[in-house]
C-alpha cells in the first residue's frame, strides 16, 4: 500500500508550459503508483482531478501545529513573557513590531518589506521589523550582508534561528507573509493563536483556507495592507483584540495537529479496507 502526501505543486497556472508539463506529469505518475493522495493545499484538488485523478483518491489533509504549546490566551504571564523579549531585542514598549519568520532569501519577500519598513516608518515612527530565521547563502537569492546592514539602518532586527517561536509571537503587534509563493506553511498557522493580524493577499489568505503559490509581493501591495495596522494605540489594541480572538477561534477549529493526525489514520484505514476487498 502506497500513500502519497502531496506539500504543494511546484507549478503554476502562468508558469511556462514545459515546467507545467514536467510537474503535472511527475504527479501523475506518482498517483498512478499509489493507493491514495493526501494533499496539503485544497487549491490543487481541481488541479490533480483534472489531471485525470480519481476524487475517491484524493484527501485534503491541510496542515496543523501544536495548539497547546502555541496557547494564545491572553493572561499576566503572556504579557510578562512579552514585556521580556521586546526588552531582549532592543524594543520600547510604544513600538509597533511587525513579525515576519522565514529563511533571508528572497523568495520569503524580505526586500519589498524592507523597503516598505522604510517608508512607512518615515512617516509614522516607532515601527520595526522582527524577521525570525537562518540565514541561506547557498541560495541564490540568499539576502546580502549589506542588504541585512541597511535594513538594520532602517529598523529592522534579525533575531535568527529561535526555538521560543511561541513567545515571540506574543511580542508581535502585526504578523507578515509577503512570500512570492508558500505551500502551507506553519508560520502562517502559528500567529493565529495570538492577535497577529495581516494577512496578505499577495500569498493567499490563510485566514480562509491556506496559503498557496500566488503573484509575486510587491512593494505597493506590502505598504497598502501594513498601513492599516498601524492605526492610534487605542484602536489597534481594539482590532487586534477582536481579530486574535477570531484567530483563535479559527486556529482550534482548523489548525490542530490532531485534525491532521486524524484524517491520516482514517486514509490509511480506508486504504487497507480497499486493499482487503
Amino acid at each position: 500500500m502506497i500513500v502519497n502526501t502531496v506539500h504543494g505543486l511546484y507549478a503554476l497556472p502562468e508558469d511556462r508550459f514545459a515546467k507545467r508539463a514536467v510537474v503535472y506529469g511527475l504527479e501523475r505518475i506518482a498517483a498512478a503508483c499509489s493507493d491514495q493522495e493526501l494533499l496539503q493545499n485544497v487549491e490543487d484538488l481541481p488541479v490533480l482531478e483534472h489531471l485525470g485523478i480519481p476524487a475517491d483518491r484524493l484527501t485534503v489533509l491541510g496542515n496543523g501545529v501544536d495548539l497547546a504549546y502555541f496557547d494564545g490566551e491572553p493572561s499576566p504571564s503572556a504579557a510578562l513573557t512579552r514585556e521580556r523579549i521586546r526588552a531582549e531585542l532592543g524594543i520600547g514598549p510604544d513600538e509597533v513590531v511587525i513579525g515576519a519568520v522565514g529563511r533571508l532569501v528572497r523568495e520569503k519577500g524580505l526586500p519589498e518589506l524592507f523597503e516598505a519598513l522604510g517608508r512607512v516608518s518615515a512617516e509614522r515612527p516607532g515601527v520595526r521589523l522582527v524577521v525570525v530565521g537562518p540565514t541561506d547563502p547557498a541560495k541564490a537569492d540568499a539576502i546580502t550582508a549589506d542588504e541585512l546592514r541597511r535594513a538594520e539602518e532602517r529598523g529592522s532586527i534579525f533575531a535568527g534561528q529561535r526555538s521560543d517561536m511561541a513567545d515571540l509571537y506574543r511580542a508581535f503587534d502585526l504578523y507578515v507573509l509577503a512570500s512570492h509563493r508558500e505551500g502551507f506553511p506553519r508560520s502562517a498557522m502559528e500567529p493565529q493563536r495570538w492577535a497577529c493580524r495581516w494577512w496578505p493577499p499577495t500569498s493567499g489568505d490563510v485566514a480562509r483556507s491556506s496559503i498557496t503559490a500566488g503573484p509575486a509581493c510587491s512593494f505597493p501591495s506590502v505598504t497598502r495592507s501594513v498601513s492599516p495596522g498601524l492605526a492610534a494605540p487605542r484602536r489597534r489594541r481594539q482590532a487586534t483584540g477582536r481579530d486574535g480572538r477570531a484567530g483563535r477561534v479559527k486556529a482550534r477549529r482548523e489548525f490542530d495537529q490532531q485534525r491532521v493526525i486524524d484524517i491520516t489514520l482514517a486514509t490509511y484505514e480506508r486504504a487497507l479496507a480497499t486493499k482487503r476487498r
